[in-house]
């Protein structure tokens, strides 16, 4: 439990995944060292290990975790894993496309994929800050932005060849957990001790929000042009219909800190967090109910793959999961 606290340099934040070791591959793992010893190293067993991030296009997911590990799945094919420069940890993985995509992670490191995510270039790094980032988006190729611990915040116009260090609120410097894009180009940030941020000009200037709550939020997810939805600490999960500006909060019954939120493809809101919590929120926002899952292990992002389908990544690695077998069939539709 420590240890994971302390490659995290912070206590409180999204990552802290309680109960997780450090270097959960053991060591008696096939291990293919590549000539560059300081890459991420090749495991037989890497879909396995401590993974933090999933994104997914077209058919595809690619995920991302410890010690630099990088590794994408097309339909039930095997796991491959990527060549990537790094042995850091890696918080956020984020495909733009089938092609294009950046990873983000400790020591600033900011990697860089053209090629579906076969291999990686690192493109930015600044060991100096001590401040890992936790999350990356770019609204197109051309304009991303990087944020992480104690206010830690990078934008590029140049699709991520120089990176400007910059401040949401020149007040602030809580940790900046997310960030996530609506339909209009919007983008929004979730923060340390209940701060919420939005931009309207692709991150080159930022409003602070009203709070609902003075607990962290873990992560935030835009949709349409008016939606926003927040999760964090406690089982803290709020709605907004217009933008941030008024929030409603949405019971949960769970005490567990909630780490990530997707929308799934029947509109229903679907949320992960410790403990192995599953939240399916339905279709008006009216009411969470709540799946744990036997191992109880925690459970750090998800991303629907087909409906009712998803990949549940965390403390035990990368898993396929039904949720028809967690969900009374009446919640979701489609089940059979």
């Amino acid at each position: 439990m420590s240890n994971l606290k302390k490659r995290l340099h912070i206590a409180a934040s999204l990552l802290s995944i309680i109960g997780i070791a450090a270097g959960s591959i053991p060591l008696q793992a096939d291990v293919e060292v590549p000539a560059n010893t300081e890459h991420a190293w090749h495991a037989s067993n890497a879909s396995r290990s401590l993974l933090l991030s999933v994104s997914g296009h077209n058919g595809t997911v690619w995920v991302a975790g410890e010690r630099g590990h990088v590794l994408k799945q097309n339909g039930s094919d095997a796991w491959q894993q990527a060549n990537v420069p790094t042995q850091v940890l890696l918080t956020s993985i984020n495909m733009f496309d089938d092609r294009h995509g950046w990873a983000v992670g400790h020591d600033a490191v900011i990697l860089k994929t053209t090629n579906a995510g076969d291999s990686w270039q690192e493109i930015y790094k600044n060991i100096d800050e001590q401040r890992p980032l936790f999350d990356v988006a770019f609204s197109d190729l051309q304009n991303g932005v990087a944020v992480g611990a104690y206010g830690y915040y990078l934008y590029s116009g140049d699709g991520g060849r120089t990176w400007q260090n910059k401040l949401v609120n020149e007040e602030h410097d809580f940790h900046l957990n997310a960030i996530s894009q609506n339909s209009d180009g919007e983008l929004y940030i979730a923060g340390e001790a209940g701060h919420l941020y939005r931009s309207v000009d692709s991150g080159e200037s930022w409003t602070t929000l009203s709070s609902p709550y003075e607990g962290s939020f873990f992560d935030v997810l835009a949709w349409g042009d008016s939606h926003v939805a927040v999760v964090g600490l406690r089982g803290h999960m709020y709605l907004s219909d217009d933008k941030g500006e008024t929030w409603a909060e949405v019971s949960t019954s769970v005490e567990t800190s909630l780490n990530s939120i997707i929308r799934l493809e029947n509109g229903q809101l679907l949320v992960v967090g410790h403990a192995g919590i599953l939240l399916l929120v339905d279709a008006d926002y009216s009411r969470a109910t709540e799946y744990q899952l036997p191992n109880r292990r925690a459970l750090a992002d998800v991303y629907e793959f087909k409906r009712n389908h998803v990949l549940l990544v965390g403390e035990s690695g990368a898993r396929s999961f039904s949720l028809c077998d967690a969900f009374q069939k009446e919640l979701l539709g489609g089940c059979k």
